[in-house]
């Protein structure tokens, strides 16, 4: 079983509106609510594509509710685990005049050494070589100083292997602990982890190749045009992904993670899961998943 641990899981509402300027009143039309985070989107995925799994996040209030109730109609395991704030709320909005997205994102409630003393004992529950655990996404305030960093030094070797899909600021530096087995930045984020200050696209393969000492496979998302990954043979290897018009693009690089660990599971080599992993982000776009 993969387990996917959301420190800071949020509501995700979607919405269109037909032109966006400033200082006007905008008005949104198609809104549509998804229960969102980085590791329950995996999750959710992993579960249409047969893999079992289990979604674990934190949750509190009204929006911790409606999330959990989002995820019981679409049938997803989890475990909420209780924590005394609130469950933050996203909001995308995608303007159909020029295609152009704008993402929200709040940040989550602040949390309490006992909701994360909480969320620790549920890991530890499930902690096996039987399972595998995935740690995607931002922390809230108040989690310990290189949370994710403990967790992969104290958690993570318990299970199979572990997976981290988060941005520079809780990205543990090479060295401060155990590597996970993959590491799955975008272009954004992997400016933000190798401290550069601008990079060309063209540059993918030496991005990836400075990657390595983050993880045994990194992985590599480029938005429209792709994927890329270091195979078995430590070779930069690149997939072309078919371009989806007119989709809110939140979430996408999850679903790939997801589709790119099912297939891996499965035996897959890289270059195959990289084919599997763009093929169901094309497919959470055109939002086969809901």
């Amino acid at each position: 079983m993969i387990v996917t641990l959301t420190l800071n899981p949020a509501l995700d509402r979607s919405a269109e509106a037909a032109c966006m300027r400033p200082g006007e009143i905008v008005r949104i039309t198609d809104v549509h609510d998804a229960p969102g985070g980085k590791g329950v989107n995996v999750s959710r995925v992993l579960h249409a594509l047969g893999t079992e799994t289990l979604a674990v996040f934190l949750s509190g209030g009204a929006a911790g509710e409606t999330h959990q109730e989002l995820l019981r109609i679409r049938g997803i395991p989890f475990e909420a685990v209780p924590m005394h704030g609130e469950t933050r709320t996203n909001l995308a909005i995608r303007e159909k005049r020029s295609g152009r997205e704008w993402k929200l994102n709040f940040p989550g409630s602040p949390i309490s050494p006992r909701d994360w003393q909480r969320m620790t004992d549920v890991l530890e529950s499930l902690a096996s070589r039987d399972n595998a655990l995935v740690l995607s996404g931002s922390l809230p305030p108040g989690c310990p100083k290189g949370g994710y960093g403990w967790l992969l030094q104290e958690i993570a070797p318990r299970f199979a292997w572990a997976a981290l899909d988060t941005d520079a600021p809780y990205f543990p530096a090479p060295g401060e602990c155990p590597k996970p087995r993959f590491v799955k930045p975008n272009l954004d984020e992997v400016r933000h982890i190798l401290g550069l200050s601008a990079f060309h696209l063209h540059g993918w393969k030496k991005l990836l190749k400075r990657l390595v000492p983050y993880a045994e496979t990194p992985l590599l998302t480029l938005g429209v045009k792709g994927a890329a990954a270091i195979d078995e043979h430590g070779e930069p290897v690149f997939y072309q992904a078919l371009r989806v018009k007119d989709a809110h693009s939140a979430g996408a690089g999850d679903a790939f993670l997801a589709g790119y660990l099912h297939a891996a599971v499965n035996g897959k080599p890289v270059a195959e899961a990289l084919e599997a992993g763009c093929e169901t982000a094309g497919k959470w776009l055109r939002r086969e998943f809901e």
